[in-house]
């Protein structure tokens, strides 16, 4: 072979890497919005780590990402989304031991600790209101997408309100403990009792809803949401249950089968600190851009439909429940404010002693501080 054919195919080869290379090349160097119209695909596994640290509705909210990432692999073949369950505690250990996730599901709290393992979301936020967005941004960036939120709300038993019929719950909260006999015995009833889950604040929301102040050591506390849960429905140890949507489940779930008896339910508006975030890894440029569209298909419509599944609430301004205690807190839940989802945990519980004290004292403004 004569040297000028070899350096035609040395030209062609070359000709040939480069058009091979350069899609390549350009995707890497233009923004993740732009691959989109770009058309790129990815066919591989986004780990997501799912890290719970309050309760939710009903069911599985793990079991529920599943379901959406199925939906979302049906739209981007061959594209998948592993879900993995995990505690606070376990993700921070998966960390320290070198692993990685590609996108990551969690709470205030939780937010703090994979902060340095993030990036700033790019995609679309207009499915997400503005009220609960807030919680998910540092510095004018959106760093955590809100997804699903939960809320607080007051129950009691009809027979244990003598006396306090038709009255607001929240505006008469620290005056409704009372004495009545069990049997042989005389047994006192707290005014209210509340759990309290990994780094939720349960009374922030009542402080946030009554203009009383705490009278002695009526708010019974140190109990976990289902210990609270349990000692309500003896009947005979605190009068109002600050609970959850999960409560208004199981309460209502039980009345309905007969095994308990009529219950009054009022929601607490305009704060709540359970909503859960998803937020992208610092991670290679093309899984992240699928990670933001699966963070984006969480927050659409179709997606936001399903959350009555688990019996949560949707982050935009749809309503899915029209009638019941449910339909009650999610209007209650139309305008909000929150606690930042990176805030640091020695903050969230300086911010439960805080919380008392403004109970104590009717003191709110010190409370201001940590809202968003």
């Amino acid at each position: 072979m004569n040297k000028k054919n070899i350096a035609k195919r040395a030209a062609v080869i070359l000709l040939c890497a480069f058009m091979l290379a350069a899609p390549f090349v350009v995707l890497g160097n233009l923004p993740r919005s732009d691959l989109f119209v770009a058309g790129a695909r990815f066919e591989g596994i986004l780990e997501l780590w799912h890290i719970e640290s309050f309760e939710g509705g009903v069911g599985s909210r793990a079991g529920w990402l599943k379901k959406r990432s199925t939906a979302f692999e049906k739209q981007n073949k061959g594209c998948l989304v592993n879900v993995t369950v995990l505690t606070p505690e376990q993700a921070q250990e998966k960390l320290n031991n070198g692993e990685r996730f590609d996108l990551a599901s969690f709470s205030a709290g939780a937010g703090f600790e994979l902060l340095p393992y993030l990036s700033p979301y790019g995609g679309d936020v207009s499915c997400v209101r503005g009220d609960y967005l807030r919680g998910g941004q540092l510095n004018g960036k959106v760093y955590a997408l809100p997804y699903m939120a939960g809320g607080y709300v007051l129950a009691a038993m009809s027979k244990n309100l003598a006396g306090f019929e038709n009255k607001n719950l929240a505006e008469n909260i620290f005056g409704m403990g009372f004495e009545k006999k069990v049997g042989k015995k005389t047994v006192s009833l707290a005014s209210v009792a509340c759990g309290y889950g990994g780094f939720n604040q349960p009374c922030m929301a009542l402080a946030l809803n009554t203009t009383q102040s705490r009278r002695n050591d009526l708010l019974d506390e140190g109990l976990t949401q289902y210990e609270a849960y349990e000692k309500f429905l003896t009947g005979n140890n605190h009068t109002v249950l600050l609970g959850t949507q999960r409560d208004i489940y199981r309460l209502t779930n039980r009345i309905e089968q007969g095994r308990l008896g009529e219950c009054v339910f009022e929601p607490l508006g305009g704060f709540t600190d359970l909503v859960q975030y998803i937020a992208v890894g610092d991670t290679e440029a093309k899984k992240a851009v699928f990670a933001e569209k699966f963070a984006c298909f969480l927050t659409q419509e179709q997606s936001q439909q399903k959350l009555t599944e688990v019996r949560m609430f949707t982050v935009n301004a749809q309503s899915i429940y029209s009638d019941g205690a449910m339909s009650a807190l999610e209007q209650a839940l139309s305008s909000v404010r929150t606690i930042n989802a990176f805030t640091d945990p020695s903050i969230l519980s300086a911010l439960r002693s805080e919380t008392l004290k403004s109970l104590e004292t009717g003191e709110k403004k010190n409370l201001e501080r940590y809202l968003c």
